[in-house]
């Protein structure tokens, strides 16, 4: 299954993210989090930039399930 998690600004996200990261049947396509200071932690604490710009960008997506 291929997913994107959109909004990192609530702590709960950080217990699915990694269950999705560790899980070999899941494929985490890309991340984002419109507040710029929350996107900003979130990269940190990922390693990663976050790859997509808006919602709409997420679900237009055809590739994330």
């Amino acid at each position: 299954m291929k997913i994107a998690f959109a909004g990192f600004r609530h702590g709960h996200i950080w217990g699915l993210y990694y269950s999705a990261i560790e899980n070999p049947e899941i494929e985490v396509m890309g991340r984002f989090e419109e507040d710029a200071e929350a996107r900003d932690a979130a990269e940190q604490r990922t390693g990663s930039k976050f790859e997509f710009a808006s919602y709409d960008e997420i679900l237009n997506n055809p590739e994330i399930d």
